[in-house]
């Protein structure tokens, strides 16, 4: 899927994922503690959700960097296409469970997801996670929400947020795209000097 990578880049990418994966995990702490709070006003789901959320995160997350270290391959694909899919998962889970309303801005966590799947797979990987963060604006308008207030933003706001997660991953996936190519591209010192390995042949 997309460019490809070496095993070192791409166990090298998986290590540095972890540690934003902390990051998220500490953000649904926090939401954690604020359901907390608000118990008794957020719907009975809303808290135990929530801890299931950054639980699984947290176990994955641990999984993953022991994995990480030790694949090799298809190996190590499938294993990057497993932790895409937990972190699309559980951030889409935290963005919509924490909303409230359609000027919170806590929807902007879910640009990491086009922002990783760029890192991974160029822009292709910035089109899935911008489509993905697309599904879970587009929930509250079906009537799936976790509070009340976060019903029905308006179709503008929904196209401004998906357009901008779109352009983030794009940009993000076009550097990493050309940053990979150049990475494949080392030289070698040879007869007439320094050679890329496409001159070599």
């Amino acid at each position: 899927m997309g460019t490809v990578r070496s095993d070192d880049d791409a166990r090298l990418l998986e290590q540095r994922l972890v540690i934003l994966r902390w990051i998220v995990a500490a953000f649904g702490a926090a939401q954690v503690g604020f359901a907390v709070r608000d118990r008794a006003s957020d719907p009975t789901f809303v808290l135990p959700l929530g801890v299931a959320l950054v639980v699984g995160l947290t176990v994955g997350n641990v999984a993953i960097a022991g994995a990480a270290r030790k694949a090799e391959g298809a190996a190590l694909e499938a294993l990057g296409i497993l932790a895409f899919a937990l972190d699309a998962l559980v951030i889409l889970g935290l963005v919509w469970l924490t909303t409230d309303g359609p000027a919170d801005p806590v929807s902007v966590v879910g640009y990491l997801i086009p922002l990783e799947g760029a890192a991974r797979w160029g822009l292709l990987g910035a089109a899935l996670g911008a489509a993905a963060f697309l599904a879970g604006q587009l929930l509250p308008e079906f009537g799936v929400a976790a509070a009340s207030s976060a019903m029905k933003t308006s179709a503008p706001v929904i196209a401004f947020r998906a357009g901008m997660a779109l352009v983030v991953g794009a940009v993000a996936g076009s550097f990493a795209s050309v940053s990979r190519r150049h990475s494949g591209t080392r030289c070698h010192p040879g007869p007439h000097g320094w050679l890329s390995q496409g001159e070599r042949s």
